[in-house]
């Protein structure tokens, strides 16, 4: 279990950045939701409704897409290259959760505001029943109070469960193509029974109460069977397209593991270098034994080009890419970001304004630094590529 816990730690490591970063937005959206609450109430009586603002798709969208792309080349960054992704592959992929995430948007979004929509009218409702006979603005103000204290709650839920579900989608979805469709032959013709791996942190903070994570650590899975989670099916931790119920993977740091040699047997002698400029056919794409991927109509994968050099055509080749370069890259300008936020607490409370400034300044460079890193991944690979 040596390298799947190595792999889980990671896993958190890149979650907990993009959790805060999501956190963070979700914060300045709640802060926002209560101010105008009580202004509305404060000025007409009125209750108002948030289910139509786009601010939660605004958030989401961009989130799933950084996520997804730090996490969908977990397994081709490591694989050989005789036996390395494809141009098609890496299209499906793309595609793939392009599709799915934006469908996630709509539902999520829509879910996350009508539950919004309920605590505003229970914090108001509340704040009338305690104080009947209490002016408007007091109302409100009461109001407010009620409502901060029940957003502050969801926030750091759903920035932890939004993470969790789009990273460890990416890494089934990769899993699947880079298997392909006949992956059950294969397996039983290669011996091969144990692909996906769940994998707990195994510390202290792992529940085991109804929904014991630390009794499922160690399951190993096809990679299109569930895992039998406290009596409950997930194709991967935080999945609830089985029927698995929220309390399962509410605040859930599980990781699947998928076995990098067992993919790299089962690909050896399937993939050819030649098959590189194929275009993949038009209309549905099967990724994996049971998940099918609906791509636009009309939509064909484009023909790649060869570029040429000294007579040499080099095509579109894959590369192994140093991804422990850039977690270290993440690591570092996490923990830069985290000390200029202590500096920056610290002129707070020393009420030094021009202190507060420089840092602010300093502070919203690194953010914008770090957000470039877990940006431009997928470039970053692309770029190796045109360099060598």
């Amino acid at each position: 279990m040596a390298a799947p816990r190595r792999q889980t730690q990671i896993d958190v490591r890149r979650k907990r950045t993009a959790e805060l970063q999501l956190h963070t937005k979700l914060v300045r959206f709640n802060t926002k939701v209560v101010r105008s609450v009580e202004a509305r109430y404060r000025e007409s009586g009125s209750v108002l409704d948030v289910t139509g603002t786009d601010d939660i798709p605004q958030m989401l969208a961009p989130h799933y897409r950084k996520v997804g792309n730090i996490f969908k080349d977990d397994i081709r960054g490591v694989l050989p290259k005789a036996v390395g992704i494809t141009r098609e592959e890496s299209a499906i992929v793309n595609r793939t959760l392009s599709f799915h995430y934006g469908e996630r948007v709509d539902d999520q979004s829509q879910r996350i505001l009508r539950t919004t929509q309920k605590n505003i009218e229970q914090a108001i409702g509340r704040a009338q029943r305690d104080h009947p006979t209490a002016s408007r603005g007091q109302v409100a103000g009461v109001a407010g109070a009620n409502l901060e204290r029940m957003l502050a709650g969801r926030s750091h839920g759903i920035s932890i469960y939004e993470t969790q579900w789009s990273a460890e989608f990416a890494k089934l979805v990769e899993a699947a193509v880079l298997l392909g469709d006949e992956t059950d032959l294969e397996l039983k013709a290669a011996g091969e029974k144990k692909i996906k791996i769940w994998d707990s942190l195994g510390d202290s903070r792992v529940r085991v109460g109804a929904f014991n994570h630390l009794r499922a650590d160690g399951q190993a899975r096809l990679p299109d069977k569930p895992f039998d989670v406290s009596g409950e099916k997930l194709l991967f931790p935080g999945d609830l397209s089985l029927g698995a119920s929220q309390g399962n993977i509410q605040r859930c740091r599980c990781s699947a593991y998928y076995d990098r040699v067992a993919i790299a047997k089962i690909r050896k002698g399937r993939v050819k270098r030649e098959d590189l400029g194929a275009i993949a056919p038009e209309g549905a794409e099967t990724v994996g034994a049971t998940i099918t991927v609906p791509l636009p109509p009309g939509f064909t994968f484009p023909r790649p080009k060869g570029r040429t050099k000294k007579g040499i055509k080099k095509g579109f080749q894959t590369r192994k890419v140093p991804i422990d370069k850039l977690d270290k890259e993440l690591a570092n300008s996490q923990r830069k970001i985290d000390s200029v936020e202590k500096q920056f607490s610290s002129a707070f409370k020393r009420k030094d304004t021009g202190g507060q400034r420089a840092l602010q300044t300093q502070l919203e460079r690194l953010k914008k630094r770090h957000q470039s890193l877990l940006s431009q991944t997928p470039n970053r690979i692309i770029n190796k590529i045109k360099k060598k």
